[in-house]
């Protein structure tokens, strides 16, 4: 094919097309990564379409359009459709008769996952993580869960002090051994369904854009494509590592600036490497709160304070990726007599919010969806700049593990050179500022498009934010805003998006207004 005439047929032809396996064909400009994969189911309802977004106060020329990957399905409304079509075809090519995943008690991905599996005729474990509190009650119904429990998913419960301290792939690995013993013959996706094989949904997205680009009259090219990333899990801790909680304002809680320590080095170099990381554990006491340099001081009396020492190796999940684990061995907990001397107890400070799920954990994120278009841009016509808010974590991480993903591609390309990565957390994961959800509010009543709270929501309120403080930076351009769903996030959170939705009133009917004879007819 001429690489200047890039047309291509058409992939998907035909509504009969739903739930086939088929053998996949890359993207001519796609066909040197390595390894292909052999085969794709049709699961998402593809492709999905491509509008101007009306958004107010743009810089100047500016335009928005929104790829609606919310619209991808009902049950499999997101980004996670387009990966689990390669994951369940590789699924069902090893004979799998089940599929195990791992996330989250309101994961996105797991409840595609779910819905995907039952579309194959195969079943679904999902291990879900939640608090200690809560891990031996009944989840309940809300958003997410809701669907994965009428699908019939099998739901195993693990508090995330078990996840912190097992790790993803072992929980995964101990079910599957299970299942195995069992006669099973169970399939594992990685948190997210990132690993190098998912990241070929969004290289084909980005096939996908291209193809609307030139059936669309007088289109002219995206300047960038803008995007959140993350996903809902949780790096596997050192065992030696020792985290406190220090103290929040009054309205909410800030989960900052924790070390890990190490016997040898003197106590001002430990300062000076002191590193802020987020807490682990579930929250602050606001009734008996320590203050920051109180905790510090119980931390760096003899230590050598390691930057991120508790990151996960992303090697298997990425197949490849240059992550770091530090050596456990190295690390030390604060002395008994330190903490006592500053009345810390041994688990911590007790939290009145201890019933609630800590959604700012250290998190093991997803860059799938960002290494998919990022790669697929730079190799394609596209040639978009792709700038990835993260919604938690830091931007050294994800470039990392779009970087393994990369390598196990065999892409042949820096991370750094082909994305741009931005910091859109705020208070945390899955934590949102009134500011931020009444964006989302805003938003929907100006444009009728709803974003969840999580992710599209916070890449959007910072997209929105970096354009009020750098105008020229965006002036005159084209963007493309993808929608990566998630809606049944925000059942999650009706309580604080109470007071931004509370249009509604009594109809006042006066009693002078004609009744209908008869009762009880509501025609």
């Amino acid at each position: 094919m001429d690489a200047n005439n890039d047309v291509e047929v058409p992939k998907r032809s035909s509504s009969f097309d739903f739930l086939t396996r088929k053998p996949y064909v890359p993207p001519h400009w796609a066909s040197h990564l390595n390894p292909i994969p052999s085969h794709v189911f049709s699961l998402g309802h593809l492709p999905t379409p491509i509008h101007k977004w009306n958004l107010p106060n743009l810089p100047k020329n500016t335009e928005v359009w929104l790829k609606r990957d919310d619209l991808s399905g009902m049950q499999l409304s997101g980004n996670k459709v387009r990966k689990l079509e390669f994951l369940m075809a590789d699924a069902v090519a090893q004979g799998a008769d089940c599929v195990i995943t791992i996330g989250g008690i309101q994961s996105n991905h797991c409840r595609a996952t779910a819905v995907a599996a039952k579309y194959l005729n195969l079943d679904c474990f999902l291990i879900l993580r939640t608090s200690k509190v809560l891990v031996d009650k009944d989840p309940g119904l809300t958003g997410n869960l809701l669907v994965e429990r009428l699908v019939g998913a099998h739901v195993d419960l693990v508090s995330k002090e078990e996840y912190a301290k097992i790790g993803s792939e072992t929980l995964t690995k101990i079910l599957k051994e299970k299942l195995i013993n069992e006669g099973r013959r169970p399939y594992v996706i990685p948190v997210g369904g990132s690993n190098s094989l998912g990241t070929w949904g969004y290289i084909e997205a980005i096939w996908e854009i291209e193809q609307q680009l030139q059936t669309g009259t007088g289109q002219r090219k995206f300047d960038d494509v803008v995007v959140a990333c993350g996903s809902w899990g949780m790096k596997e801790l050192n065992p030696g590592c020792l985290f406190w909680r220090i103290p929040g304002t009054a309205n909410q809680l800030s989960y900052k600036a924790l070390a890990m320590v190490s016997h040898g080095v003197e106590e001002t170099k430990a300062n000076k490497l002191l590193v802020e990381m987020r807490c682990m554990i579930e929250g602050l006491s606001l009734v008996n709160p320590k203050g920051l340099a109180q905790v510090v001081k119980a931390l760096v009396l003899e230590p050598v304070i390691y930057p991120n020492p508790c990151r996960e190796t992303s090697k298997g999940a990425a197949h490849g990726s240059r992550g770091i684990r530090q050596d456990a061995s190295k690390l030390v907990r604060t002395p008994k007599s330190d903490r006592d001397a500053l009345d810390i107890p041994e688990d911590g400070f007790k939290d009145e919010n201890d019933d609630k799920e800590d959604e700012n954990s250290m998190m093991l994120n997803s860059g799938g969806t960002i290494a998919g278009l990022s790669l697929g841009s730079w190799l394609s016509t596209l040639k978009a700049k792709v700038h990835a808010f993260s919604v938690c974590d830091d931007t050294d991480y994800f470039y990392d593990f779009v970087q393994g993903l990369l390598d196990g591609l065999e892409a042949g390309v820096d991370s750094r050179d082909i994305v741009n990565i931005q910091n859109a957390k705020g208070l945390g994961y899955a934590i949102n500022t009134s500011e931020e959800l009444k964006f989302v509010r805003e938003i929907a009543s100006a444009t009728g498009v709803v974003l969840d709270p999580v992710y599209s929501g916070k890449a959007a309120y910072a997209m929105m934010k970096d354009m009020a403080e750098n105008p020229k930076k965006w002036e005159g351009r084209k963007i493309l805003f993808i929608h990566t769903g998630g809606l049944l996030g925000l059942y999650d959170k009706v309580e604080e998006m109470a007071s931004f939705v509370g249009n509604w009133r009594r109809m006042d009917v006066h009693e002078d207004v004609p009744r209908k004879d008869g009762t009880g007819k509501m025609f």
